[in-house]
């Protein structure tokens, strides 16, 4: 008999931003983090999600109660007696952002992203393994978690974290139909063939880069072919996130490649995008069967989360709007 767990569990970090805009105004402990994003994303479609990651001592407890309001699974996430990830998010007028980490361990060897002298190799060393150290503490593994998520997982997506932290869940005693997994690139550029990345890929049913992760992967390669030259390696699905362009689908099973569009919408914060579409996606994909159709519910829960800033404002969107959304969304 399966209990009251949820059904789709998203696995990644939590974090505070401090942001400040354009026009100098400032929001200061805004709740973000990869699994926050992708777990509203799912929750646009679906009553049944779950949320694991780790916090600090510092987080505030009225943002895990009121994802619980909203229905979002909690019990995953862990509190440690440590800093949680915080970083400063400094908006440009022309839509870049620069994040500059507040964690004592890392601030301290932060690179400024505005001055005009280049650190040096040892410099950039130091920040690199700081970073790392930051992330890899505060990012959950398979024990992390309440039992009852990975027993019964309907679907399990892993939010980029570092590849250390990923290949650990391929041991992960689960029985999840569908795994996922996104991911932070750098560590693999130009080497599609790294030993630890297939690995991750061999275990993995969907892998879901953004368009610029596909092109740091592999340079040179026609985004169509990279899609298929990815699946040879062992996912059965590959979604490369085009922003804007919505995303390229590539199903193994039936060798049929499409770019299904985004919602055609206002966009104020492209903060969280990719991962609220991989959210909508996951449980699009477990409802309906369909890698296609399960983006453009990957598409409807991202353009929610853009239409203003953070992301707490889309626990409010009724599941009405985004079938509406949905249904439009079908016919461009």
């Amino acid at each position: 008999m399966r209990p009251n767990a949820p059904g789709h569990i998203f696995i990644g970090n939590l974090a505070l931003d401090d942001i400040v805009y354009p026009d100098g105004q400032t929001r200061m402990a805004a709740p973000g983090g990869n699994s926050l994003y992708a777990a509203i994303g799912a929750n646009i479609w679906s009553d049944e999600v779950g949320l694991a990651a780790i916090v600090g001592r510092d987080w505030p407890k009225r943002y895990t109660k009121k994802l619980l309001e909203h229905g979002i699974d909690v019990s995953g996430v862990q509190a440690r007696d440590v800093e949680t990830m915080r970083a400063w998010a400094l908006y440009e007028a022309d839509g870049r952002r620069n994040y500059v980490s507040r964690n004592k361990s890392v601030a301290k060897l932060t690179p400024s992203p505005y001055s005009s002298i280049p650190p040096t190799l040892d410099e950039v060393l130091a920040f690199s393994r700081a970073a790392e150290t930051l992330h890899l503490d505060l990012s959950p593994a398979p024990d992390d978690l309440p039992p009852e998520y990975l027993r019964y997982a309907k679907t399990l997506h892993l939010c980029p974290m570092r590849l250390q932290t990923l290949l650990v869940w391929r041991e992960a005693p689960t029985e999840a139909a569908t795994i996922s997994v996104d991911i932070l690139p750098y560590p693999l550029a130009g080497n599609l063939d790294d030993p630890q990345f297939l690995s991750l890929l061999a275990g993995v049913d969907i892998f879901m880069p953004s368009q610029a992760e596909a092109e740091y992967l592999a340079p040179a390669r026609n985004l169509a072919q990279l899609c298929k030259d990815l699946a040879q390696r062992g996912p059965k699905i590959v979604v490369i996130k085009l922003g804007d362009q919505g995303a390229l689908v590539y199903d193994k099973s039936r060798d049929k490649l499409q770019r299904i569009p985004a919602y055609p919408t206002n966009a104020v914060d492209l903060t969280g995008a990719g991962d609220s579409f991989c959210g909508g996606f996951s449980v699009g994909l477990q409802q309906s069967g369909n890698p296609f159709e399960a983006a453009r519910y990957g598409a409807v829960s991202a353009s929610f989360l853009i239409e203003s800033f953070g992301a707490l404002h889309a626990l409010k969107v009724s599941r009405a709007a985004a079938e509406k959304r949905l249904a439009a969304l079908r016919n461009l």
